[in-house]
């Protein structure tokens, strides 16, 4: 009875951890860097009404491994194209991240560790917000957790099924984001610092998650070359070198090494709080003082530390893209999550004597970690209220037939709102900056966002004489069809 419930919990662990990351999943796509649930939404319905039409999809289709627009194809295809269904391809893999991160906890320390592991985790304002952002990111942690669990069991067991799982974890993680490439070289080299008896029995196994690696890489390029559209192999070079912070477009953001650190430091005392940062600079300081003691580095430390070096390898080595997109340090959660339950345990156990001191102090620490970053968090899900696109895209979607070409006299909404309306819209849209640099008898309406309104006076006043008009959604109709 016992064993059958310690099997059961990390699944009741992941489905509670779903619960709370479910919450907001309805949320329009319209909030803090839903910029790219939009391109990757785009991209999937493109798949699921078109197939795999590569002219359609576009260069970028190829920036990044191909399982995150495939996932959501599927997820359109069982459950239609909504917000919901876009984002639960992101939370479902956040409660793998949790399911997989409980069972190594407990593995390499206790099961108190494991639920602190999994609430650090799960309210931590990172995956609180990003579990609901379908980025690739987000999609690969739980096959990145479960690519770590695996070589665990592998390590301690030596069977052929655990490396195998670990092998197809690895290999959905590679498919998923650049990050799992990392794991090829680290998990290896943990074995041989870390397991020397067993990397020397195991080489041809650690020479094989390494050489999938390779294999992967090399099978993107080739599929890239072979069906991408013309310039789909420059293209992606130069975003390469624009996330390495090399080029004339990576100038153009510009930032030095102590903007880059201190802004890194920011973001990580926001998204994991001060009482994560408070206990994991304590574990740290634990290891430094039992290396200078010259004790060896246990099991469970050097997991610890592998995680610390694969959260921020991409951040180090993509300079350009963390100083962008916040979220990329959600690699480095792992790491927080597991060093502070550990270091948290470790207080608890020594006040352990005085029970209800101990006691006290874990539940300060949750109290202190949980109510933190409320507000901050709060205004995060708020961010989807402030996107001009949503009501204009909807009332173009229920206004407009498919059939019917849209003109939108804005190309500064355009810049930055286009990926929005185009998904929202789901209609041909056209922007345009004047009447006369388009043949308006092409379209079938003309719409003016009444938030970005820079047509000029000439303009307004040849479409309100000549066209009828009304007014949905924040922009200003004209039915280019429907001559006053």
């Amino acid at each position: 009875m016992k064993k059958s419930f310690t099997q059961l919990t990390p699944w009741l662990i992941a489905l509670a951890a779903m619960a709370v990351l479910i919450i907001g999943i309805n949320r329009p796509l319209t909030g803090q860097h839903d910029w790219n649930s939009v391109v990757y939404a785009n991209i999937a319905r493109i798949i699921t009404r078109h197939g795999l039409d590569y002219q359609k999809l576009g260069a970028y289709f190829f920036h990044y491994p191909p399982l995150l627009p495939l996932a959501l194809t599927l997820n359109f295809k069982l459950f239609g194209i909504s917000a919901w269904s876009t984002r639960l391809v992101a939370v479902l893999s956040s409660a793998l991240l949790v399911f997989f991160l409980y069972k190594l906890s407990r593995e390499l320390w206790h099961k108190n560790t494991a639920l602190l592991t999994s609430v650090f985790l799960v309210f931590s304002p990172m995956l609180l917000y990003y579990s609901k952002i379908p980025v690739h990111e987000t999609l690969s942690l739980g096959f990145i957790a479960a690519s770590v669990w695996f070589y665990l069991r592998w390590l301690k067991e030596e069977k052929t099924s655990s490396f195998y799982s670990l092998l197809v974890s690895l290999l959905l993680a590679q498919l998923t984001s650049w990050a799992g490439f990392y794991l090829s070289l680290y998990l290896p080299l943990h074995a041989i610092i870390f397991q020397r008896s067993t990397a020397q029995k195991r080489r041809s196994n650690l020479a094989l998650i390494l050489l999938l690696a390779f294999v992967v890489f090399a099978l993107h390029l080739t599929h890239m070359l072979v069906k991408g559209p013309p310039g789909s192999f420059a293209s992606f070079f130069n975003v390469f070198l624009f996330r390495f912070n090399r080029g004339e477009a990576a100038a153009q953001v510009g930032f030095s090494y102590s903007q880059f650190f201190t802004l890194q430091l920011r973001w990580l005392a926001i998204y994991f709080t001060r009482i994560m940062l408070l206990l994991i600079s304590f574990w740290g300081v634990r290891f430094l003082v039992d290396r200078l003691r010259k004790r060896p580095v246990s099991l469970p430390q050097s997991f610890i530390l592998l995680w610390f070096i694969f959260g921020f390898t991409h951040n180090v080595i993509f300079r350009n893209l963390a100083f962008i997109h916040d979220y990329m340090l959600i690699y480095a959660l792992p790491f927080f999550a597991v060093g502070s339950a550990v270091a948290l345990e470790f207080l608890f156990t020594y006040l352990s004597r005085q029970k209800i001191l101990a006691r006290l102090m874990v539940i300060l620490f949750l109290i202190l970690f949980l109510t933190e970053r409320v507000p901050y968090t709060v205004a995060f899900f708020n961010t989807t209220k402030n996107n001009p696109a949503y009501p204009l895209g909807l009332a173009i979607n229920n206004i407009l037939s498919p059939e019917e070409k849209i003109l939108i006299l804005s190309p500064q909404f355009m810049a930055f709102y286009d990926v929005f309306l185009i998904f929202y819209a789901d209609r041909m849209i056209t922007p345009a900056a004047s009447l006369s640099s388009v043949n308006i008898d092409d379209f079938d309406y003309a719409v003016i966002p009444q938030t970005h309104d820079y047509v000029t006076s000439e303009d307004k006043e040849y479409l309100y004489s000549h066209f009828a008009s009304f007014s949905a959604g924040g922009g200003v109709f004209f039915n280019l069809k429907k001559p006053q």
